[in-house]
């Protein structure tokens, strides 16, 4: 199997696990530990629990702005080795009728550990400044 191939398998999972909000499966598909940042923020995540906590309160915060699943818009992967790959991934956040909410960028640097791909850091590009303008414009003057 190629590693475009896995790669597309794997954030495919992933967004199905966060369009489901299946918080087990999600936590699953990152090493422990690891590492999340974007900007103004720098987190390491040592524990499934505390990946839990971070990932529930997304989960959260995104269900207020109308999410009821993610798509994956664009993926590139490049292999760095047979075990360790980057891949970078334009996500699209959608409502339950279809319409988009968000797009944002992310880097996931991804390494195989065992027999399965795990996610062991995140860079979330614009995420965080594109949700902020969001809920901004969505609240009452």
């Amino acid at each position: 199997m190629t590693t475009s191939v896995e790669m597309a398998q794997f954030f495919g999972s992933y967004a199905t696990a966060f369009s489901h909000g299946n918080l087990d499966e999600i936590c699953g598909l990152f090493a422990e530990p690891c590492g999340i940042t974007g900007s103004g923020f720098l987190l390491t995540v040592s524990s499934r629990e505390d990946a839990r906590a971070g990932i529930e309160q997304l989960l959260e915060k995104y269900s207020k702005l109308g999410m009821s699943r993610v798509r994956i818009t664009k993926l590139i992967p490049n292999l760095y080795a047979s075990d360790h790959a980057i891949t970078d991934i334009e996500w699209t956040m959608l409502r339950a009728d279809g319409s988009e909410i968000i797009r944002f960028d992310n880097t996931y640097v991804v390494k195989k550990i065992g027999p399965d791909w795990k996610i062991v850091f995140v860079v979330a590009h614009n995420e965080g400044e594109r949700l902020r303008l969001l809920e901004r414009s969505a609240r009452p003057a």
